[in-house]
Order: C-alpha cells, then structure tokens, then sequence
C-alpha cells in the first residue's frame, strides 16, 4: 500500500506554477474528491497554501505512480515538462518524514511558522468531510498532529515564532520607520490578514481599513481592531486614502490593477504606496510593480527579508530532527503491523475455507459409515497438503532461485530449528514443508 506525494514549494516552483495548482478552499473538497476516483488512487489528501501545494495519496500499487502527476497535469491544464521540473516527489519513509516537518513549520518560508499546522489540520477536515481518507492516512495524520505539538513544546521551535505577517510588517517598517501615522487597508478576512492586523496593531497603527467580499466578515473584525469595514465594491474609492496596503484573498484573478493603482497615486500626489501581497494566486497585479511611486511585494520577496530568522532556529531545528525520527518509526511500526494484519486475516480466512471444506468431506464419509480412525487420519493428511501445499512449492522455488531471504523466512516463520536439519540430511528425509 504505497504513499506517495507530489508538490511545489517557494523553494522549488516559482509563483507563476504555484497559483496555477493552487487549491482555494471553496475549491478543495471538489479537487479531493476527482483525485479520490482515479483509478489507483486508495486514498487522497491535499495541503495548499501561499508558499506550496502537496498532494498526497494511497495507492494500490508501485505501478500507480504515475497517477499522481498525470492527474495534476489534466486537471490544472499545465505541461508535464514545466511540473516535473518545479516538482518534488516523495514516497513512503520519505513522505511521512517530509509531512511531519511541514507540520511542524521546519519545511516553512520562515522557520518555526506556527500558522502551517492550522492549515494542515483544516486541510486534514476537508479531507475527512469529502471522504478521501482511509484508516492509514487518519493514523498518519494524527501522529503528524501529536509530533508537531510535542516539538513545539519541548523544542525552541514554537519561540518567537515569526510568521509572514509579521515579516510584511517588517518591509512596512523599513519604508516608513514608526507606523502611528499611516493608514492601513488590509483586502481579504482570513487568518493571514487577522495576524497582519495583530502586528500591525502591535506596532502603534491605529488607522485600518478592512475590505472583503463579504461585508460581515469585514465588519467582524472591524469591530475587534476599531477599523471602517468596506466591500471590494468601495475598495478603489477608498485606496487613496491607504499608505500601505496588505492583501490576502482567495481570488483567481488580480483585485489591484495596474490602471486601478495608477488612477490612485495620481489621487495621492505620487506619495509612496506599499503594496504587500500574500496571496496565492496574486492579488495584486504584477505590472503594477512598474509605477515609480509604488513598492510591491509578492510572498516571494518576503523570502529575503526571512533569511536572517533561519540561521536564528538552526539549533532548535536539529534538536527536533530527533522528534521527527522519534515520530516517525513509531508510525512505520504501525504500517508495517497494519499492513501484516491484513495479511494474516487473508491467510486466516483462506484456512478456514479449505478447512470447512475437507470438514465437510470427512462429515459426509462418517455419514456413510465409513471407519471413523481412518476418516480422521484421512482428515489431518488432507489438511496437512491443502494447507501446506502453496508454501512448500514457494520454498521450493526459493530453493532452486538459491533465493536465501525466502528460505531463512521460512526456518523462521515455521520455528525450524538448523539442527533437525543436519538430522534430515543423515536420514535422507523429505524437507519440503
């Protein structure tokens, strides 16, 4: 039962390739549940967020590797050329090592980003409401839950965390130095435009303005931070009036144009304008970048201005590597049961068959009045072949294949001991099983 994971990542796939797989969530469960049907595909599980998309499966067997990629490519309309050389693959070991240091905010822009596991773990619910998750990806994920609060407590990982929010709030900090007098438009209400608003607040900004499709959720958090609420509706008659303007929405298409932008620094003298967009697909059109008076950042800039926090969690990093192992060979320990478990029910169920049926054979002989001594005797030989007849041609196989793992695994399995062999041999004796 093989897992596997194909994914883009800030590091590997530039924004370009990343908002084209990108997975919104009004969007997931639909993606989840047409990954679920192909033909190979056991069970289904996707993380996408600003700075990667991964998905994972189960599959039937090695032969549906290829199930993975071929699917993204027909469904995201993307060539297999331009995804094999932005992609990353994992399998197994690998997988399960990689999805615990995601989780964990080891594999993030910014080391240590506590908001991933949030993610991962409402990726995880979508996936259990569509029904794409069988009882090995539920075991996987909930170790994968257990491993990241267990490094996040006993490791320097969960310390200070910094997220990208606070990193945008950082390049508003170096245009303008103290942020008291600045007025803020922050476009979208999710979380990342929540911690946005918590830096922010943080930093002495007292004027904020929230746009959003829905005008209740933007008045929601209005009411917490004592902003004015608007809808995407108002948003350019308002944009005048932003010095720095952050945004984080699930569009498909840019919500600031570049006529939408230019239109308003002729409103605003030309004063700069700070444009932070950290969202996937962008919000903000890229052209826009090209008007002198404007600064805009994509979430791949704010890579630069993260490199320093890297080398500040490197030690906690390497202390969680530990946990990461820890966690993991305790769920491969449970894979490998699991997966022997199913065996062993398989073998079981095929014994019972072969035994009800020679039962039967042995009932009908003691019906007619047969002698019962030999019936039995004719029971326990018939038994004896039935059952041992597979495995005795199998060894015999491994035998003439000089196949000596098979061979050990079987001394093993039927307690052989090495010295009744020596005997066998003096005697001449059969040694089939």
């Amino acid at each position: 039962m093989p897992l596997i994971l194909l994914g883009l990542s800030h590091e590997t796939a530039p924004i370009t390739l990343r908002e084209c797989v990108a997975v919104p969530e009004a969007r997931l469960a639909e993606s989840l549940k047409d990954l679920k049907q192909q033909p190979g595909v056991l069970e289904a599980f996707i993380v996408s967020t600003c700075n990667r998309s991964e998905f994972y499966c189960r599959i039937a067997t090695e032969a549906d590797r290829s199930l993975l990629s071929n699917w993204i490519c027909s469904y995201y309309l993307i060539s297999a050329e331009e995804l094999e050389a932005h992609s990353y693959r994992k399998f197994n070991t690998e997988l399960i090592r990689h999805l615990i240091r995601v989780a964990a905010g080891m594999d993030s822009m910014v080391l240590g980003e506590p908001q991933i596991l949030g993610q991962v773990k409402t990726a995880f619910a979508y996936a259990e409401e569509a029904k794409t998750t069988g009882t090995v990806l539920h075991r996987l994920l909930e170790m994968v839950f257990s491993a990241s609060k267990t490094i996040r407590t006993d490791t320097a990982m969960g310390e200070n965390s910094v997220s990208v929010a606070s990193c945008a709030v950082k390049l508003a900090r170096q245009l303008y130095g103290h942020l008291t007098e600045q007025t803020v438009l922050l476009i979208g209400a999710g979380e990342m435009i929540e911690l946005s608003l918590r830096h922010l607040q943080q930093q002495g900004v007292t004027k904020f303005i929230i746009a959003n499709r829905s005008r209740a959720n933007a008045e929601k958090l209005a009411v917490e931070f004592n902003a004015k609420a608007i809808s995407l509706e108002q948003l350019e008659s308002h944009l005048p009036d932003a010095d720095i303007v952050f945004s984080s929405t699930a569009a498909q298409v840019p919500i600031l144009t570049r006529p939408m932008v230019t239109k308003c620094q002729k409103q605003r003298r030309h004063r700069p304008l700070l444009l932070v967009d950290i969202a996937v697909p962008r919000d903000i059109a890229a052209d826009v970048a090209k008007i002198s008076s404007v600064y805009l950042y994509s979430i791949d800039d704010l890579q630069k201005v993260l490199e320093s926090n890297l080398k500040m969690r490197a030690s906690a990093a390497t202390e969680a590597e530990v946990y990461v192992e820890q966690y993991l060979h305790e769920f491969l320990r449970w894979w490998r049961g699991h997966q022997v478990a199913s065996s062993i029910r398989k073998i079981r169920e095929r014994s019972h068959t072969i035994t009800e049926i020679a039962v039967a054979a042995a009932l009908q002989q003691l019906s007619k009045g047969k002698d019962p001594e030999a019936v039995i005797r004719a029971l326990g030989k018939q038994l004896t072949n039935k059952l041992l007849h597979t495995p005795s041609t199998r060894l015999r196989e491994a035998a003439a294949d000089e196949n000596r793992e098979i061979m050990d695994a079987a001394i093993h399995l039927f307690d052989i001991k090495p010295e009744n062999d020596k005997a066998d041999d003096s005697t001449g004796g059969d040694h089939s099983l």
